[in-house]
């Protein structure tokens, strides 16, 4: 017999997965009248907490793509004012007092403020948008923190957020369109590289690659990261800082810096299911739900872009070296994020696997019988050959003389033959999807 199994995402409709066991999964036992039974062996166990009231499933926690900038306040220094005051009056001509990790800060490390809103604009002085993006149950994205929203999840503190080492961008793509793909038409059999970050000066709203034209290198830590250009580690020069002060030896002023990164949101990727709670008549909440479990899925990833992030320079048009920046990533609007990568509809399908499941009541149970249950069959009075329920078929009912009919909704975990009986258990304690 063949099987399919249905089911139902949160976000509707339903998901028919093929067959892919060819042996019957389901089974009825009936035991009313067998005489082999051992009527007092037969046990059911009746236990409501097997069931959940709330099911969260999470993958890995969202990215985003964004470009960040002293100038809009996105980033800050992570260096003390005195410190540079005392830095830019140590004179060029000892660059080896400048050359120590009492200084090293001093206009390479930079970080996200400790009172940042995720406010982002475009690494050159436009608009205010918002990226603090997560899942709500549904697997739908909204913005934390928005206007009504009772969701606490809304609330993401950018102390849970981290600058990533790397962008959710692979190397080779192009996304200017919805679906990106590689520019040379071909498929990548596995995961591409990610790209580092672009590291950019603005130029009257055109940009050049600073790693290029003055060897900036990128180097971050759990929140913030290190912008060194390769001649300052030697000459003691900070060559994008302030160019008013000659003594910097300064090529670019640092408030034209714009960082396009990868930051690590303080939330996953999720979807969640709940029953209906009695006393309030709407879906049991993570916070309400005494009977709740989460799920974890790695390698289901949400990674998301900006609408004004810069994911590359155009190799045509603008001034001198500097170029126009390629922003909207795969679609990305002012209203809604661009998806650099969506693993949410294989969530989708594990969450309704798992929620099909766990939100069912399974009965535990066993019974005995004089024979051997391990053989593929038996025949019975009228001559008629009858299977032998088999280990990891779910039972769908069990009639007995004992109980009324019941649907364990349990498959049978175990047989053991001993002196010639086979004691069949029901249970379902191995059969968790995760932990």
């Amino acid at each position: 017999m063949k099987n399919d199994i249905v089911a139902t995402p949160p976000g509707g409709g339903s998901i028919v997965f093929p067959g892919a066991i060819t042996a019957g999964t389901t089974v009825q036992i009936d035991l009313n009248g067998d005489e082999r039974v051992q009527r007092e062996t037969i046990k059911l166990t009746y236990n409501e907490t097997a069931s959940i009231d709330y099911l969260e499933s999470q993958g890995e926690l969202m990215e985003i793509l964004a470009t960040l900038s002293p100038g809009d306040g996105s980033i800050v220094p992570r260096w003390l004012a005195a410190d540079a005051t005392t830095y830019a009056a140590i004179p060029l001509s000892t660059p080896w007092q400048r050359l120590t990790d009492r200084w090293r800060p001093v206009w390479q490390r930079w970080g996200l403020d400790p009172g940042w809103a995720w406010n982002v604009k475009d690494g050159a002085g436009g608009a205010t948008s918002y990226i603090n993006w997560y899942c709500q149950d549904d697997g739908t994205l909204a913005l934390g923190g928005s206007s009504g929203n009772a969701d606490p999840r809304s609330a993401i503190s950018p102390l849970q957020s981290r600058v990533l080492s790397d962008i959710p961008v692979y190397e080779g793509y192009d996304y200017t369109a919805n679906n990106h793909t590689r520019y040379d038409g071909t498929i990548d059999l596995i995961a591409p590289p990610r790209l580092k970050p672009l590291l950019l000066i603005n130029v009257s709203g055109q940009f050049y690659d600073a790693a290029a034209a003055h060897g900036a290198g990128f180097s971050n830590d759990d929140w913030g990261f290190f912008i060194q250009c390769s001649n300052d580690e030697s000459t003691g020069n900070r060559t994008i800082s302030d160019t008013s002060q000659a003594t910097l030896g300064a090529g670019a002023d640092a408030t034209n810096l714009a960082v396009t990164v990868g930051i690590q949101l303080g939330v996953p990727v999720r979807m969640a299911s709940a029953n209906i709670n009695p006393a309030t008549n709407q879906p049991y909440t993570a916070l309400d739900a005494v009977r709740r479990k989460v799920l974890k899925f790695p390698g289901i990833h949400l990674w998301l872009a900006d609408y004004q992030a810069i994911w590359s320079i155009s190799y045509s048009g603008g001034v001198a070296w500097a170029r126009p920046p390629q922003r909207t990533a795969c679609g990305a609007s002012s209203s809604a994020p661009g998806l650099l990568r969506d693993d949410r509809p294989s969530l989708a399908q594990l969450h309704a696997l798992a929620w099909a499941w766990y939100s069912t009541i399974h009965l535990t149970g066993q019974y005995t019988i004089n024979d051997c249950v391990l053989l593929p069959s038996f025949t019975d009075a009228s001559g008629a050959t009858i299977p032998f329920p088999q280990i990891g078929q779910l039972v769908t009912l069990l009639t007995t003389d004992s109980y009324a009919p019941y649907d364990p909704e349990t498959p049978i975990t175990r047989v053991r033959w001993e002196r010639g009986q086979s004691t069949v258990v029901l249970d379902w304690n191995d059969l968790d999807l995760a932990a």
